[in-house]
């Protein structure tokens, strides 16, 4: 008996949402007051009173056929107005109505992108091209490629770099072959939201893609970024080949289109002193302390004026390399200069500072 109930219920559940589904675009006005209502919404001119008309019926008569489409109206109307809260209110009903219908999706997806729901917009966009992919007509297809676009423009609003992530991968994997999947913006944006989440085994093989796509105009920020990524794993050999790369790159390579030619100049300053600065840390690392101060010392100005616990870093490693070189005294001072920079600037390094500070004074 339980069973024949629930599958009658089924049934009528399925049926009242394919008649919702009909009636969204094709309501039944009839000669009543509620239907007079409906035609006063839909000759009206004003954004602000349509809307006032449609709330109204939506609260006097919620159990109306065409309940459906003045919920489509509206969610369309709050649109147009930018109330983007509401439009997602509108958004949910119609979806819990008519799953399948690509002119509400299509909607709902403009909603949460204008009211930044990014939680629930990311898997509204993958069930939507599902859907779209099964309807496959025109109108279908363009709601695809608005939500291939969707992916890729709202990963860079988003300021949470986990979630700026998911969006990412989504497009990665939905859209492989997309035009926006090997787009510098999202390749910068995945690099640096894996940056922040210390997850750069994920963003390596996509900033790899970009270099090999382009091998004649390489991206500096990733030759960077991978050299660190190396560095860190010590592999020695990539990291030198990367950052000697980076500053071979950055000697030659013309500024970018509507880059001013004094801003262009700081940045290739800048970032072939990031080279040197792991070409320096690599060779102190390998107790190579000459060639590591000759390298340091390259990136000394730059970094110097970007400040910051790079440039902490930096401090630290000179005073290595000065103590380590230091014979009968004559490195003392400016050992004592960079390690006092050190251990007064936020690095990873500056409690290491003071310590080795604190010795060298006592040993004087």
């Amino acid at each position: 008996m339980m069973g024949k109930l629930l599958a009658t219920l089924t049934i009528t559940g399925w049926f009242l949402a394919s008649a919702w589904a009909q009636d969204i675009h094709n309501p039944d006005i009839g000669d009543n007051p509620q239907g007079q209502m409906l035609t006063d919404a839909g000759i009206s001119e004003d954004p602000a009173q349509k809307i006032t008309i449609l709330e109204t019926f939506v609260e006097r008569y919620p159990k109306d056929a065409n309940i459906g489409y003045a919920y489509l109206q509206l969610q369309s109307n709050y649109l147009d107005t930018e109330k983007f809260d509401k439009a997602v209110e509108y958004s949910e009903k119609l979806l819990g109505m008519a799953p399948n219908d690509l002119e509400v999706r299509h909607n709902a997806i403009r909603a949460y992108e204008g009211a930044g729901g990014w939680e629930k917009l990311l898997p509204l966009l993958v069930e939507t091209k599902a859907v779209a992919d099964k309807a496959g007509d025109e109108y279908a297809q363009g709601v695809v490629q608005y939500a291939e676009y969707s992916l890729f423009s709202s990963a860079l609003k988003i300021p949470d770099p986990k979630t700026k992530m998911a969006y990412l991968d989504a497009l990665r994997e939905q859209y492989p072959t997309g035009q926006y999947v090997g787009n510098p913006a999202a390749v910068d944006a995945y690099a640096v939201a894996a940056q922040q989440l210390g997850d750069m085994e994920k963003a390596i093989p996509m900033m790899q893609a970009a270099l090999d796509a382009s091998p004649d105009n390489p991206n500096e920020r990733y030759l960077y970024m991978m050299a660190e990524h190396a560095l860190g794993k010590r592999e020695d050999a990539k990291a030198q080949q990367l950052s000697e790369k980076l500053v071979a790159v950055m000697e030659t390579k013309p500024a970018p289109e509507g880059v001013a030619p004094a801003q262009w100049d700081e940045q290739k300053k800048l970032f072939a002193a990031y080279g040197h600065f792991v070409l320096g840390r690599l060779f102190t690392m390998k107790e190579n302390f000459r060639q590591g101060r000759e390298s340091l010392l390259k990136a000394v100005e730059p970094m110097e004026k970007q400040g910051g616990p790079t440039y902490g870093v930096l401090a630290y490693f000179l005073g290595i390399c000065y103590v380590k070189l230091d014979v009968g005294g004559d490195n003392i001072p400016q050992a004592s200069k960079w390690m006092s920079v050190a251990a007064q600037t936020e690095n990873p390094f500056q409690g290491e500072a003071k310590k080795t500070l604190a010795a060298i004074k006592q040993a004087q």
